[in-house]
């Protein structure tokens, strides 16, 4: 079940005047609502002035503002379209049909929808859960209740717009003069509801009698408080070689915040990029909010001071970030550094076409009338000549988003990181004739372009067109007889297949988007094991590449 943000006549969003078409346009969040499930990054891609600023401030008004006069276009005098509104609904993947929203409108006053047949429902909702009894309730809050208890998450969640505030080494020094001054020093001892005036009387003590006992003592209450503030931190932060940990100490000059990784102190303007980034995500933001499963947190260009190499990190850490914490980061940027070819499901690309914002969500697959074959990506990052694919990297063409996410999933688990694959639409054509227009965009791509095919008819006759081209053709096949006919969901066990709810109720395999990139988060991520048959399985088909490969 997806999670989205629907905008509708929004300053210059959600103007679609075709017929049959809808009047809105929705921006894609999360694609499952279980809790363990629906942590992820979604990152803006879009020219300047596209508009992914103003999808941004729509996200933010859903939870935390008002829509105003100035939201209302100047695209347009019609009655019709000068009333924006925001929802945030979530929709089945089988039938694109709305189940559950929240719609903000001019009036600013939250309206909450339920489908006319309330018991579709909450029969909806049980199939999605097998363990609890779901009975039919009348209200928003009794089902935003069942939502709570089923899946573990709030329907409305909380959205956080997140200013990056760089802490570095001069902030983790004061004296008790100044202290109100150091905003570093004051939302710690906030958040650990330590107030200001006992450590001034503390200091007055000690300046009367000249007892540095006193502000020991202070010292000692402060930073058995503050326990609970580094175990937070290490949860959040997963490390897995040792727990960070951090002492106030009050000294007859200065007060001094320290940082450790075990039993060695560290300096903090020597740390990672990645670490300093989550330093001041955590001290400016998480430590003083409760982050709960659900929330969304919003982020504008947040690495535009950084090199390359801290743009890749940062990108990691608040990918893993999100999806360990089950909240969801929204990123606007035009940084190419920011893009992972493992993770295009991450993409939506922002367009703005005669000043009106369209959103394109699903990056489903290279399209072999293109020019280019990441042509969409670089004109949203402004950067048509960038060299996106790495040319050492041994590039794999799949049939669709769905194959693309499961190959990468066990890319990553069986540490095969010499692989890249992209996803390409065409090559289930009936027809010979697009098939070979398919071959030929690969080539003009990547001149040794391999193509992996199911091991069924039209996976035959790609191979068979290809037999004296450039074009290497695997075949699921080429695994050996019992794949021959075969989809990759046949690699999978059957057990995986339904654990990982690969298959619908009916034995049908769910060829939809979002399932693969949910399976993929939980097996890069370490959240959910496969089977050794179907690991093995895998092993098989990359054996396979790789032979094809020498």
């Amino acid at each position: 079940m997806e999670r989205s943000l629907r905008i509708e006549h929004f300053r210059n969003i959600g103007f679609k005047n075709q017929p049959n078409k809808p009047t809105y346009e929705r921006l894609v969040l999360n694609h499952s609502l279980h809790k363990g499930e629906l942590g992820d990054l979604v990152i803006l891609i879009g020219a300047n002035n596209s508009g992914k600023s103003n999808i941004l401030d729509a996200l933010n008004i859903i939870a935390n503002g008002n829509i105003a006069e100035h939201d209302i276009t100047d695209l347009y005098m019609e009655d019709e379209y000068r009333n924006p509104k925001i929802s945030l609904f979530c929709r089945r993947d089988e039938d694109k049909k709305d189940y559950l929203s929240c719609k903000k409108s001019l009036k600013n006053k939250i309206e909450f929808l339920l489908p006319s047949d309330n018991s579709e429902t909450i029969k909806t909702l049980k199939q999605y859960n097998l363990n609890h009894e779901i009975s039919i309730t009348p209200s928003f809050k009794g089902l935003n209740h069942i939502l709570q208890k089923n899946f573990g998450t709030n329907f409305m969640s909380r959205i956080i717009t997140y200013k990056q505030k760089s802490i570095c080494n001069k902030d983790l020094i004061s004296n008790h003069q100044d202290i109100q001054k150091n905003s570093f020093l004051l939302s710690i001892l906030k958040s650990i509801n330590v107030n200001i005036s006992t450590i001034h009387k503390s200091y007055e003590v000690f300046n009367k009698r000249n007892l540095i006992g006193i502000l020991e003592q202070e010292s000692d209450r402060i930073n058995e408080k503050l326990v609970t503030i580094s175990n937070k931190f290490n949860q959040l932060y997963y490390t897995k070689d040792a727990n960070y940990s951090f002492k106030i100490s009050l000294h007859a000059d200065k007060i001094y915040f320290s940082l450790f990784k075990g039993k060695n102190s560290l300096l903090l303007d020597s740390q990672s990029v990645g670490f300093k980034w989550f330093f001041d995500l955590f001290f400016n933001l998480l430590c003083s909010n409760d982050i709960q499963a659900g929330d969304i947190i919003i982020m504008d260009e947040p690495a535009t001071n950084l090199h390359i190499k801290g743009q890749r990190e940062l990108r990691k850490f608040l990918k893993e970030f999100a999806v360990h914490n089950d909240v969801t980061i929204v990123m606007a940027t035009h940084s190419p550094f920011l893009i992972d070819l493992d993770f295009l499901d991450e993409l939506r690309v922002i367009k703005n076409d005669d000043n009106i914002t369209y959103i394109e969500n699903n990056f489903s697959a290279v399209n072999s009338t293109d020019s280019d074959s990441l042509l969409a990506v670089k004109e949203a990052l402004t950067i048509e000549n960038h060299i996106i694919i790495n040319p050492n990297q041994k590039l794999v063409f799949v049939e669709g988003i769905t194959d693309y996410n499961y190959l990468t999933a066990f890319k990553h688990l069986l540490g095969k990181s010499e692989f890249t694959f992209l996803p390409i639409n065409g090559v289930g054509d009936s027809n010979e004739e697009s098939k070979r227009a398919v071959s030929k965009k690969l080539l003009s791509i990547r001149k040794d372009a391999i193509l992996l095919v199911d091991g069924d008819t039209a996976g035959k006759v790609m191979k068979k067109i290809n037999e004296n081209s450039d074009l290497t053709v695997i075949t699921l096949s080429d695994m050996g007889k019992e794949f021959v006919g075969k989809e990759i969901e046949h690699v999978f066990s059957d057990d995986d297949l339904t654990a990982f709810r690969l298959v619908d109720k009916d034995g049908n395999f769910n060829k939809y988007a979002s399932t693969s990139a949910v399976f993929k988060n939980k097996i890069i991520y370490g959240k959910q094991k496969v089977s050794d048959e179907t690991l093995n399985n895998f092993k098989r088909l990359f054996d396979t590449l790789e032979r094809a490969l020498n």
